[in-house]
């Protein structure tokens, strides 16, 4: 199975044919223009050197797999070419599916290390009532402190549908411990929030933190909502979006962009650039945009930004966004493990100014080396107001 994205043995006879199988699936395309096959004779060599004359006994089999996957990767030289171990891939697949099982809560250290639990609305954390805020003591038979690794706790929290995972909690201001027992279900991720700017009630801002497969629909009930509220107008709030799938941020594009606008274009090697274009008028198409954008603002989120911005269509404001061009496809092993490998490059024919490495320009920068929410609202309410 492959996904698009934007935006990282020889032990015995049967490891070792184990492993001639998995190397030479992730480098044998390379044996037809001239790549050196991989020396299995040298590594068995060494392998039986360390065997025989090493004072400490060889690591397990899957320690050595991952780890030659991983100097095959790393020799690639390519940034966001990755190898992505079991625990990490299925946390990445659920985000990029919009969907998680568990107890539908985000987590948050804060400036002490303290890990803290945040419910999504709605979510059986939230219906369960675990105050926001409160600071996670353990999940089950795991203790949690500052120590405690993210993806244990992470781990400890999921499980099957329909089970039941006990938390101990601290909520805010208080010092008692409560215990909470929630059943497991299947919840969407929220990658959107809205609400309505309080020093300009017909402005409406909807925060996109990433791009999944339910974030056009999310964007699209988020505008509707801010409207039924009052605003005219929407600030598309991108910062510190780091991207997720391509096709996710077209589709959001599409909802503000007018018919026969020229999205993107994708390049590969040896075949036709692929073009996307728009062949109706989106929901939105009408609908005043502005749109924040900082130094961490990539990938899908600098198309949407880079797009609409080239399309006359929305004005951008704040920092220089990070300037990444390239795509990257996931393959999923059959360990439950994952590969990510840079395929194509995309660019903005609408708007030649974006370069890899160099991002977005905004039509009105902010000069502040580090601006506050406050900075960023604040120039987006003199801008609406200077162009109503």
């Amino acid at each position: 199975m492959k996904r698009q994205i934007d935006t990282w043995l020889a032990v015995a006879a049967v490891l070792f044919t184990v492993l001639v199988v998995l190397v030479a699936f992730l480098v044998g395309f390379y044996s037809n223009s001239g790549y050196t096959q991989f020396n299995f004779q040298l590594f068995n060599q060494v392998y039986n050197i360390l065997e025989k004359n090493g004072l400490k006994p060889l690591p397990a089999a899957q320690i050595t797999e991952y780890e030659l996957i991983r100097g095959l990767v790393k020799a690639y030289n390519d940034p966001y070419t990755v190898f992505v171990e079991p625990p990490q891939h299925e946390l990445e697949s659920n985000q990029l599916e919009g969907k998680f099982g568990g107890i539908g809560a985000a987590l948050q250290r804060d400036t002490l290390g303290t890990l803290r639990v945040y419910p999504y609305p709605n979510s059986p954390a939230a219906e369960a009532g675990v105050p926001s805020g409160s600071i996670l003591l353990s999940v089950d038979n795991l203790t949690v402190d500052s120590d405690t690794p993210d993806d244990a706790v992470i781990s400890a929290l999921r499980g099957d549908v329909g089970s039941k995972v006990a938390i101990r909690v601290t909520p805010q201001a208080e010092t008692v411990p409560v215990s909470f027992s929630i059943e497991r279900r299947e919840f969407g991720i929220p990658s959107v929030s809205s609400f309505i700017l309080p020093e300009q009630p017909s402005l409406g801002v909807v925060k996109i933190t990433g791009f999944s497969a339910t974030t056009a629909d999310e964007i699209s009930a988020a505008v509707q909502d801010v409207g039924a509220q009052g605003a005219e107008a929407v600030v598309l709030d991108l910062r510190d979006n780091g991207g997720g799938l391509v096709e996710a941020g077209v589709d959001v594009v599409k909802l503000f962009a007018k018919a026969g606008s020229m999205i993107i274009v994708q390049h590969q090697p040896d075949r036709a650039d692929q073009v996307t274009r728009t062949l109706t008028n989106g929901k939105y198409a009408s609908l005043p945009l502005l749109i924040l954008v900082n130094q961490n603002t990539a990938s899908s989120a600098e198309i949407v930004a880079g797009a609409l911005q080239a399309l006359d269509r929305a004005s951008i404001i704040g920092k220089q966004t990070y300037g990444k061009d390239t795509i990257q496809l996931v393959f999923d092993l059959t360990d439950g493990s994952s590969i990510h490998v840079t395929s194509a490059r995309w660019s903005l024919p609408s708007n030649p100014a974006f370069a890899s490495g160099a991002g977005i320009v905004p039509d009105f920068p902010l000069t502040l080396e580090t601006p506050a929410d406050s900075d960023y609202y604040q120039a987006a309410l003199e801008i609406y107001r200077s162009n109503p």
